[in-house]
């Protein structure tokens, strides 16, 4: 049995707050980086899965901690379980607003007492995106997490790195007033510097592994756990998900698909943004993990691969083994039906 305790951390160390309102229209508290602490140990997601002393690493102290309650599962099976989440959340997958520690914090939470975490940390890249800054700012985060560059294998932050300059899609949306451009600059080099990077004498990083599209950051979100599943969909107004298993042969061919798929419509949608922007979430569900299972009992998923789209909580359409050229069509058809309707 051990307490559990979610620890929230302000990567922009109070900045947020002051250049919020001003930036996105918006006031924005912080920018909030969460870890999990159980067992007398401290778990986070960067360079892959970390671990730290309570309190000790590079993050400094919380701001906050929010009592998740006790667990009564052992800490061995704690550790297979973070083991098995290893090739999930690898370096290289890492995201600062799709695939980053709070999504690792909402699994393990979930994992561990079947709770969720607050709405007002995982809703934050949302509420971040639906303002005009934060959709201009959007392709530059994705450069500097290596999204859609095909020679990138972990994102290319550089904490060392003078940042009086701001970057082209920041100048050009802070066109008229150079001094907050470059403290925007500077909040957001900062911020990614904090999330990504970890203290070799505080944090243990697992080895990075490649993602199922080698190279480039995944689009894609993974739910281990019912709580953690639940946790994305009130989280986005779309959700489409794929269950699978190990022990089906063609799983890495599907992953694959599905992957690619979540790629191209995150980008098209991103084109199409000013016109009309939809909340998309791709999330991945291994039903050979004994909590993944239940997410797929829960909504009737029997066979592996098998796909469900949801609009918000509600399950709209279930899907068994499907083409790849069928499955694209079919996620554009959801979309553009839930454009129709809103």
């Amino acid at each position: 049995m051990s307490k559990v305790l979610l620890y929230v951390y302000d990567l922009s160390g109070g900045l947020a707050r002051q250049l919020s309102l001003p930036l996105t229209g918006k006031f924005i508290e912080g920018i909030w980086h969460t870890s999990v602490v159980a067992y007398g140990r401290e778990v986070y997601y960067g360079q892959g899965i970390l671990e730290s002393a309570p309190g000790m690493t590079h993050h400094g102290q919380p701001v906050r901690q929010i009592d998740c309650g006790t667990t009564e599962i052992p800490e061995e099976m704690f550790d297979e379980y973070l083991h098995d989440l290893r090739e999930s959340y690898t370096a290289a997958k890492y995201h600062l607003l799709d695939f980053n520690c709070n999504t690792f914090s909402a699994d393990v939470v979930g994992f561990l007492t079947g709770t969720e975490i607050p709405e007002w940390i995982t809703n934050l890249p949302t509420e971040f995106l639906s303002t005009p800054f934060g959709q201009s700012l959007r392709p530059q985060i994705d450069q500097m997490f290596g999204r859609g560059t095909p020679a990138a294998a972990a994102p290319r932050v550089n904490p060392h790195l003078p940042s009086s300059q701001p970057p082209a899609s920041l100048a050009s949306a802070l066109a008229g007033n150079p001094r907050l451009g470059n403290m925007a600059a500077a909040l957001l080099n900062g911020v990614t510097s904090q999330a990504y990077t970890s203290s070799s004498s505080t944090g243990t990083a697992t080895p990075p592994q490649q993602s199922v599209t080698s190279s480039v950051t995944s689009p894609l979100t993974f739910a281990t756990n019912l709580a953690s599943f639940t946790s994305t969909l009130h989280s986005h107004k779309l959700t489409f998900a794929l269950f699978t298993s190990k022990s089906d042969i063609v799983t890495r061919q599907v992953q694959t698909t599905f992957e690619q798929l979540a790629h191209e419509e995150k980008q098209r949608r991103r084109v199409a943004a000013a016109k009309a922007a939809v909340d998309l979430a791709f999330v991945e569900v291994d039903v050979d993990m004994p909590t993944g299972k239940e997410v797929a009992s829960k909504y009737g998923i029997v066979d592996t691969p098998g796909y469900a789209f949801f609009t918000g909580d509600q399950k709209t359409l279930q899907l068994g083994k499907t083409a790849s050229g069928e499955l694209r069509d079919i996620i554009r058809k959801q979309i553009e039906e839930y454009i129709r309707s809103s």
